[in-house]
């Protein structure tokens, strides 16, 4: 990286009027915000926030009238498509698989989007609009798929690099596109538009997009060693936060907003004072203060607990040498080291606010998910997947955990009964990236086979006990 790195952050704009109408009953906004000048909260309700026109914009997406020949159905309605058939088509024998050929037995997904020509990376689902996901690809663009249209409805290509990671701020109306150059496009889903400002940014690979929790502010990490965060709404610079000797590979802000956490291949979480970019916590061995041994190896994973949760104050955090360490923000302190694994830890995951007991699932190379009780630090159970798992993610309400393997496979578990729900096949290659979407009724992912699927897991869910 040069010593003033730089790089465009686009802002694109999406008109309402042709789009899906979103969801009527949008989640609601986590109390608390950052105590930073102009913070989130302040920036969604500011009169003197531009005016953005369409001719300002450097880059504009708008979206094409649906096809009147398109069938006009929700996301719920949609079925179970021929075995052999794509969305778009193709044939799926047809497929060109990078590495180890895989073919699974049955392809569970109801659709196939064939788009991306490469490598598919990342995947994120709005969280207000059940109809729309997004993805990033090696083929260097990140697109916008519509469910109900069963057909991609907008293309980000101004990264010229991998779309590595992507992100919805938490109101639905900003999508985030992270590149492997350091670039950085944001789409503005509510029609309006911005200009693109060259801003001092990242100089490498962005790791990690994480938004507020409550306004337009957006966190990156990146290989140059440092965050950074911008005010999303203004496309303006907002803190770079310098201190790690490596990589920042994850990140995210506190549940309450206040705080910014991140950690690093240089074996520390540090905890960011937002306002003023200093360091108000660094937890690693060797570190005055710290009582016991911290990471030895690279971090891969990071997450939070939830704000009214009894884990609100706690940070789990997975590395390269299978241990994972929970840790308290306000002390800096260990507060369980939950060694178990035997290849590196690629994700962890508290469970979400409705839960009790808090339960932080873990998983990664060596193929297992456990799901470990918080308050005890004991393991409650334990699921053989196989495979590399690259991710696990909680459903929002209900006691479900889905993992994603390396064998091409997607795994329903019930974190309650500790029983295996159903197994999803279809990908020809390693899962990249798994979230719910479709109001939480569906699961999507991304793939090495360059596909995004997506599957109907409704009658699944509604096995689970809650």
């Amino acid at each position: 990286a040069s010593d003033t790195p730089c790089i465009s952050l686009h802002v694109v704009g999406l008109n309402p009027q042709k789009m899906v109408q979103p969801d009527n009953n949008p989640p609601e906004h986590v109390p608390g915000g950052p105590e930073v000048p102009r913070g989130p909260e302040e920036i969604q309700q500011d009169d003197d926030l531009p005016q953005f026109q369409e001719d300002d914009a450097e880059e504009v997406i708008v979206l094409d009238s649906a096809d009147p020949n398109q069938p006009n159905h929700d996301v719920d309605d949609l079925e179970q498509p021929s075995d052999d058939i794509n969305v778009d088509g193709t044939d799926a024998a047809d497929a060109e698989v990078d590495g180890e050929e895989m073919k699974p037995l049955s392809d569970d997904a109801i659709l196939v989007f064939q788009e991306h020509t490469s490598e598919t990376l990342a995947v994120a689902a709005s969280p207000v609009n059940k109809n729309i996901v997004i993805t990033g690809g090696m083929d260097d663009i990140g697109l916008i798929w519509d469910l109900e249209l069963q057909q991609s409805i907008a293309k980000v290509d101004g990264a010229k690099d991998s779309v590595s990671t992507v992100a919805f701020s938490h109101d639905g109306r900003f999508a985030a596109f992270g590149s492997e150059n350091g670039a950085i496009s944001i789409v503005l889903m509510d029609g309006s538009t911005a200009n693109g400002t060259p801003l001092d940014g990242p100089g490498d690979t962005i790791h990690f997009l994480s938004w507020h929790p409550r306004g337009p502010v957006l966190l990156a990490g990146s290989s140059d060693s440092v965050a950074y965060m911008w005010n999303a709404a203004k496309g303006s610079f907002m803190m770079a936060f310098a201190g790690h000797e490596d990589a920042v590979s994850c990140g995210t802000f506190s549940a309450d907003g206040k705080l910014v956490i991140t950690a690093s291949l240089d074996t520390s979480v540090r905890i960011w004072n937002p306002t003023t970019g200093a360091t108000v916590r660094r937890i690693q061995t060797g570190i005055d203060g710290l009582r016991g041994i911290f990471h030895g190896a690279d971090i891969l994973c990071l997450d939070v607990g939830g704000l009214d949760t009894s884990a609100s104050n706690l940070i789990a955090s997975g590395c390269a040498a299978g241990d994972v360490f929970v840790t308290h923000r306000g002390t800096g302190q260990i507060v369980r080291r939950l060694s178990r694994h035997e290849g590196g830890v690629e994700s962890v995951a508290f469970s979400p606010e409705l839960s009790k007991p808090v339960l932080l699932a873990t998983a990664g190379g060596d193929g297992i998910v456990r799901v470990w009780d918080v308050e005890l630090g004991t393991e409650r159970c334990k699921f053989t997947h196989g495979g590399v798992i690259a991710k696990v993610v909680w459903h929002p309400t209900l006691p479900v955990l889905v993992s994603a393997s390396s064998d091409g496979s997607i795994v329903l578990w019930n974190a309650l009964s500790g029983q295996q729900m159903r197994k999803l096949e279809g990908h020809e290659s390693f899962i990249s990236d798994v979230c719910f979407a479709g109001g939480n009724k569906f699961i999507s992912s991304t793939s090495g086979d360059g596909s995004v699927r997506v599957f109907d897991v409704r009658e699944t869910l509604e096995t689970a006990v809650v």
